[in-house]
């Protein structure tokens, strides 16, 4: 299977161009940022299927009920904004250890394996999937993927992008309302204004591998836009997008 991987250049509409991805028959995918952080990492070493599929559900249990997801408001699905989804831990444990069929595997493919174990929970066939789309989110959370897998050059990278002085704003906004402005700090906008203007000097040695995505293209010109990212990471497009 293949890598897409989704980053961010701040505010930029990653999550909405994942979720457009949710019900694709060649995509799977977590529902949400799959953190590549130093206890994520840690799993990898662990000595048997169960342990790892254990403590995947436990440093992620926003994927298996959807109402610990407050950050992305998957808490408030629906038109009426009440709806939330349950995935089965027990059943993706043992989707995970049959899909790690048995002794140490690479880590490429464990983290394909508990991909494979989630999409099972959804949908009853998974033949026909061939795309994994991570939501890898930030520059440095990037860096630690590059730590546990080796990049393949066929990994296609989607660079959400938005007019920086807006997406700048948006930050101050909405950072000075999220939990009562405690994240509105000088250092959380020296890092905000890091992802807005450094993030391409980051990546520049995975140029070949990206496209930039344009939040007020996904908006305005949503088809084309579509169409041309499906074209990009070679999956069939289609209204339902």
């Amino acid at each position: 299977m293949r890598f897409v991987i989704i980053m961010c250049g701040g505010r930029s509409g990653s999550d909405l161009l994942q979720s457009l991805f949710d019900s694709h028959r060649e995509v799977i995918q977590f529902p949400g940022i799959l953190k590549f952080s130093e206890d994520f990492l840690k799993i990898f070493n662990l000595d048997s299927p169960k342990k790892i599929a254990i403590n995947f559900c436990n440093l992620n249990p926003h994927f298996f009920n959807s109402r610990l997801n407050l950050q992305e408001r998957h808490n408030k699905l629906g038109n009426k904004k009440n709806s939330f989804y349950l995935i089965d831990k027990s059943v993706f444990i043992k989707n995970f250890i049959k899909f790690y069929k048995g002794g140490k595997q690479s880590n490429l493919n464990t983290l394909v394996a508990l991909h494979k174990a989630y999409g099972q929970c959804i949908s009853k066939s998974i033949k026909k999937k061939k795309i994994i789309v991570l939501h890898i989110h930030l520059v440095e959370l990037f860096e630690n993927y590059l730590r546990l897998i080796k990049f393949d050059k066929k990994t296609k990278i989607l660079l959400t992008f938005r007019d920086p002085m807006a997406s700048l704003s948006s930050a101050i906004r909405n950072y000075s309302k999220y939990k009562k402005g405690k994240i509105l700090t000088p250092r959380g906008l020296y890092d905000n204004f890091e992802i807005h203007f450094n993030t391409f000097h980051s990546l520049k040695n995975f140029k070949n591998y990206i496209r930039v995505v344009k939040l007020e293209d996904l908006h305005k010109r949503s088809k084309k836009t579509l169409k041309n990212i499906c074209n990009y990471i070679k999956i069939q497009y289609s209204n339902t997008l």
